[in-house]
């Protein structure tokens, strides 16, 4: 009975320690993006400026990481724009604005039809991805602000998914190797 009960323990032991390897994965930043400013009519082009939010863990505007010992990190957010009509990917870099977490950015694109529009707070994690936008052919008509919110996807839930999901088939994997291996076997 010994050794099944050590078997037991082992397993109880690794059962309770899984999320402490889980840990590490969420410890790390992510943040969420909100555009604040866009032009409502969008024209291929033509250069439009958006302004944007970036908010780390969701709800404190940031534009740097700090790391004590005066040490800091820079947001640098990259926006992407895509588009199967045009057949192209474009991407920009985003400037500070006077504001905590507020950015701008100067965008041209060269032609018309949907775009895709993502921004990435590097080196935050957390993707935000956005309606697709309608980009109109060039026009003379001015273009004037809107607020647009997007849709927050973090791939930190993907790494946690991940590494909880690495782990519960290593678990398994020693469950059943450590089942077969006393499976048969008489215990005193």
């Amino acid at each position: 009975m010994n050794r099944k009960k050590t078997l037991l323990s082992v397993l109880l032991l690794l059962i309770v320690l899984l999320p402490l390897l889980v840990l590490p994965v969420n410890g790390g930043g992510w943040a969420t993006v909100g555009i604040t400013k866009m032009p409502e009519q969008l024209y291929a082009g033509r250069p439009f400026t958006i302004e944007f939010m970036v908010w780390q863990h969701g709800n404190k505007p940031v534009h740097e990481l700090n790391w004590g010992n005066d040490r800091s990190t820079p947001i640098e957010p990259v926006i992407s724009f895509g588009s199967a009509d045009a057949g192209a990917k474009m991407m920009f870099e985003a400037r500070p604005a006077n504001k905590p977490g507020l950015f701008t950015a100067e965008i041209y694109l060269p032609g018309d039809g949907e775009w895709f529009l993502s921004i990435d707070p590097n080196p935050l994690g957390g993707v935000t991805e956005f309606d697709p936008l309608t980009i109109l052919p060039e026009s003379a008509a001015p273009a004037t602000g809107a607020t647009l919110f997007g849709r927050s996807i973090t791939p930190m839930l993907n790494n946690t998914t991940a590494v909880i999901s690495f782990t519960a088939v290593f678990l398994l994997a020693m469950l059943v190797l450590a089942y077969r291996s006393f499976q048969g076997r008489e215990v005193n």
